[in-house]
């Protein structure tokens, strides 16, 4: 399981890194999230794979547990962690960071549910406009227009002819490019 998941938040790291359309609509938090949650996963699958195969069997249910149970009681014993193995005190580090971060990321919304979207009414009649795809937004980055975003943007866009359509379909950029009448 916990392979999954660093192979997941691993794909999703470099998805928000190197993709530069992906990294321009997240934000700084959106990557500081990504890197802790890498973090946090990766020295759990080296405790759980690495440290407890091939070092040696650590019985972390009688020193890391008693201490985590003993945190709500805000009564935690020093001691007890004093003893164990660093990569286990990275991992709660970097777990407790992660948790310190959470109020101020996007990881907010794993407490909210959209029960509004389900409520609000939408009116049969009305019809959204498509969104402008990667084409469009190239064509007219390209040519100098903005991208077509439906009819909504067609009724108010300058044309070239008296007409707001040439016949035979051309778009605006085939327009843009027509001499004037």
């Amino acid at each position: 399981m916990g392979v999954v998941c660093w192979t997941g938040i691993l794909i999703l790291t470099c998805r928000r890194l190197f993709i530069p359309y992906v990294r321009r609509s997240g934000t700084l938090a959106d990557i500081a999230t990504d890197l802790m949650l890498l973090v946090v996963i990766t020295l759990g699958n080296c405790l759980t794979i690495g440290y407890q195969l091939f070092v040696h069997e650590y019985d972390y249910r009688e020193t890391v547990s008693v201490w985590v149970r003993q945190l709500p009681l805000l009564h935690p014993d020093p001691t007890v962690m004093s003893g164990i193995p660093w990569i286990y005190q990275a991992h709660i580090l970097a777990a407790f960071t992660l948790i310190a971060f959470w109020p101020f990321s996007r990881l907010v919304h794993v407490w909210t549910a959209p029960l509004g979207v389900i409520r609000r009414y939408r009116d049969p009649q009305q019809r959204r406009t498509p969104a402008a795809t990667w084409f469009d937004v190239t064509v007219a980055a390209v040519s100098g227009l903005r991208p077509n975003r439906g009819a909504a943007d067609r009724s108010s866009a300058p044309t070239t002819s008296s007409t707001s359509r040439p016949a035979g379909g051309s778009s605006r950029a085939q327009e843009a490019r027509r001499p004037e009448q």
